[in-house]
């Protein structure tokens, strides 16, 4: 958090193999990096799975200790990683291509044919993921007051909403 490290060459060396569909950075946390490359891809849908996306030991003792679902603080937080789409026929590319520049790889999800939406699944059920982003420099960032106000927002915030009508996937 001090002294974050963009993978900027990490990106390029993915880029310059054409490994990946797509890419951002996760400064804004996951949730905001999900919606924006579903955004810039109308035509797919992003599919998070939450029980992939696991927590590190510290962070979660600190959401327990903090009485929060740690996987509001794992998708509305970012640290600087990088967020790829890449077909599931070269993922295994990806990460030998990333491990030895010291870049963990973790396949977190799936895309499909779609209209720009972004689900997560979990054990229990699918829904759409409620964007939360937590972008500094937006207009419409949720983090527009204290830390306290934007942990106040993430405790009382729905992580998925079914539209009214609309059946589960």
């Amino acid at each position: 958090l001090r002294r974050p490290i963009p993978r900027l060459a990490e990106g390029a060396v993915v880029a310059s193999l054409g490994l990946a569909e797509c890419a951002i950075d996760n400064s804004d946390g996951l949730v905001a990096s999900f919606h924006e490359l579903a955004r810039a891809n109308p035509r797919i849908d992003i599919h998070i799975d939450l029980t992939a996306v696991t927590p590190h030991p510290a962070v979660a003792m600190m959401a327990t200790a903090a009485d929060f679902d740690v996987r509001r603080l794992q998708l509305a937080w970012g640290d600087w990683q990088l967020v790829c789409v890449c077909d599931q026929s070269r993922a295994h590319e990806v990460s030998s291509v990333l491990s030895p520049l010291g870049c963990p790889v973790h396949e977190v999800g799936w895309t499909s044919d779609g209209d720009g939406k972004v689900w997560y699944h979990d054990e229990v059920e699918t829904l759409p993921l409620v964007g939360l982003p937590n972008e500094r420099f937006s207009s419409g960032s949720y983090f527009t007051h204290d830390i306290y106000e934007y942990a106040a927002l993430l405790r009382r915030a729905p992580l998925g909403q079914r539209a009214p009508g609309e059946d589960q996937q």
